[in-house]
């Protein structure tokens, strides 16, 4: 039963399938266009785009990795793709969350050593690379 299934086109996992057909291919093409997969949340997949299956176009591609990065839906899809995903540097973590650990965090840690406290004033700067006496990567990230 099962084969004449297939054989028709009929789909068991419609994630597996979207993901296979319309996802990676549009994840795939934003990391060759914005050298990156952190795709804005209201990024919609541009109609008539050559590049990119047809039906693959008007798709809300940012709305998807949304869902992706939030475990909504997509499971199958991102465990059979696991491979693919980690080399295009797919992160299943939020932008927010990441600014949050690798910049936040430490900018706390270094103006709590450079001042020796974390009671940032509201109109204090982050000072560019160009200070040499900051000398911290992190600084340079929110500028």
């Amino acid at each position: 039963m099962i084969e004449n299934l297939k054989s028709v086109g009929f789909v068991q996992d419609v994630a597996v399938q979207i993901g296979q057909h319309v996802h990676l291919p549009s994840l795939r093409h934003h990391h060759k266009r914005y050298f990156n997969t952190d795709v804005p949340g209201d990024f919609v997949v541009s109609e008539r785009d050559e590049a990119l299956p047809m039906v693959a176009w008007g798709r809300r591609l940012g709305s998807a990795v949304n869902d992706m990065r939030a475990a909504k839906g997509y499971v199958s899809q991102m465990a059979k793709s696991k491979e693919e995903l980690e080399k295009l540097g797919f992160c299943s973590t939020w932008i927010t969350e990441r600014d949050w650990t690798e910049k936040v965090i430490p900018s706390f840690k270094m103006h709590r050593q450079e001042f020796g406290h974390c009671i940032v004033k509201s109109d204090f700067k982050v000072p560019s690379m160009a200070d040499q006496s900051v000398g911290n990567a992190h600084w340079a990230d929110w500028n």
